[in-house]
């Protein structure tokens, strides 16, 4: 019997009402891919398939069983930047995201955009490297990443 009281691993953690963790981390790997919102940049909450303590379980859930070093890597950045969703950001991803720019922007063109959306990440950057600590934390205090030093 597990005794440990961890919600992220106590089960039944991955047994959840929205979905199996399969489909859970598909639907949320698929909005990373599409419109999530880069290592630089912020989204609202609201635009995540499911709430982040879902995810989050379905992800432990997954590097618990994964034995491929490049799918946990994956898995660990996609635990990690569930920190770049913020509630009160609004229907548009702020901050500045290269993959999506307008490959026909010129150099000042795009350099105004960085400008711009470098002052909008700002806001919210204490916030989501604080979440994104805490998520380290998580994932330290389940074995599976080594102890967050803050470094």
């Amino acid at each position: 019997m597990n005794n440990n009281k961890n919600p992220l691993i106590s089960p039944p953690y991955y047994e959840t009402p929205e979905a199996s963790p399969d489909k859970i981390m598909g639907d949320y790997l698929h909005l990373l891919a599409t419109d999530g919102p880069g290592v630089w940049c912020a989204a609202d909450e609201t635009k995540l398939p499911y709430p982040k303590a879902v995810i989050k379980r379905a992800l432990i859930w997954a590097l618990q069983r994964e034995s491929n070093d490049e799918t946990c890597e994956l898995l660990i950045r996609s635990y990690l930047q569930l920190g770049n969703f913020q509630p009160g950001i609004g229907e548009t991803n702020i901050g500045y995201d290269p993959t999506k720019a307008d490959p026909a922007l010129t150099v000042p063109e795009r350099f105004k955009l960085v400008e711009e959306g470098s002052k909008a990440f700002e806001k919210w950057e204490d916030q989501i490297n604080a979440e994104r600590e805490e998520l380290a934390t998580e994932l330290s205090d389940v074995g599976l990443i080594p102890p967050f030093t803050g470094e």
